[in-house]
């Protein structure tokens, strides 16, 4: 699998007459207007078509990609825009294409070579602004997939892409499968509170990604920093399903947390009478 990558392609206008230059390349961009551009790249400085604005720093790429503008988009890449300027940000125009969620645009700057496993100042690659409940950025991800993006890309704060997906799974189950199946690691965990992706699907009730983390070998009786596991998060939201789950794959329902809670307290302390049941009847085993 291809790693993700770092490396920084962009150089901010300087001088006066950089500057006022791409100001004005920017404006026949939002202008669209290509007679304009195409004057100005011939006889304007060197490599404009590449150069970025010193406040966000934003290109002519971005600022098509912004627009949604397919035509102008490929028209620009037809002067040698390069795919993988960043902002001030590190964003490329893909990241900020997947985030808003227009696949058509992701699929133009992807077929002609923006790298899908560039990161931002943050450490994220373009999944993570794929991560989305709706259709149009499943579209995205499928995309970047299909190009082989990092699925195992950790963010510059220990957050890895799956479980920064399974925090969403209420709303994005399909699409954290979708990483799942395309080699995410089903024991991911992040780094700072030590919560799994396993934890994040049955706090959100999430059965079927649950059973399919489990069904890759995830580790039911991982713990986060509190000493909770899996099935604690599942009791607290009452979802029996996530634990008849668990425990068909075995998972220790009886763990006790740092303050001596077990799974069957969190039931109990939601009300949640079906799940203590299947609990206690499990802990009599």
């Amino acid at each position: 699998m291809e790693s993700t990558s770092k490396s920084v392609v962009s150089r901010v206008a300087e001088g006066n007459l950089e500057v006022l230059q791409i100001y004005k390349l920017l404006q026949f961009v939002r202008e669209k207007n290509k007679r304009q551009i195409n004057k100005m790249v011939a006889v304007g400085v060197s490599d404009l078509i590449n150069l970025t604005e010193p406040k966000q720093g934003f290109s002519a790429l971005y600022q098509a990609s912004l627009a949604r503008d397919e035509d102008l988009v490929q028209f620009l890449l037809s002067l040698r825009a390069h795919p993988d300027i960043q902002d001030k940000k590190g964003r490329t125009p893909l990241m900020l294409a997947a985030q808003l969620g227009y696949f058509n645009i992701v699929y133009l700057l992807i077929t002609n070579h923006a790298n899908v496993n560039l990161t931002d100042e943050e450490g994220k690659g373009v999944l993570f602004y794929c991560i989305s409940p709706a259709k149009e950025h499943a579209l995205c991800l499928q995309m970047a997939l299909s190009f082989s993006a990092n699925v195992n890309n950790v963010s510059n704060s220990g957050k890895p892409l799956f479980v920064f997906a399974c925090e969403n799974a209420k709303d994005c189950e399909d699409l954290c499968i979708n990483i799942l199946e395309k080699g995410a690691d089903p024991n991911a965990v992040d780094q700072v509170t030590q919560c799994s992706a396993l934890m994040e699907a049955s706090k959100a009730g999430a059965v079927k990604l649950v059973r399919a983390i489990l069904q890759k070998e995830g580790n039911p009786d991982l713990l986060d920093q509190e000493g909770q596991c899996a099935a604690h998060f599942a009791a607290e939201g009452g979802f029996l399903e996530v634990l008849q789950v668990l425990s068909a794959y075995s998972a220790d329902l009886g763990i006790s947390s740092v303050k001596s809670n077990t799974p069957l307290h969190f039931a109990a302390a939601g009300g949640f009478n079906e799940c203590c049941r299947f609990l206690a009847q499990r802990a009599a085993l």
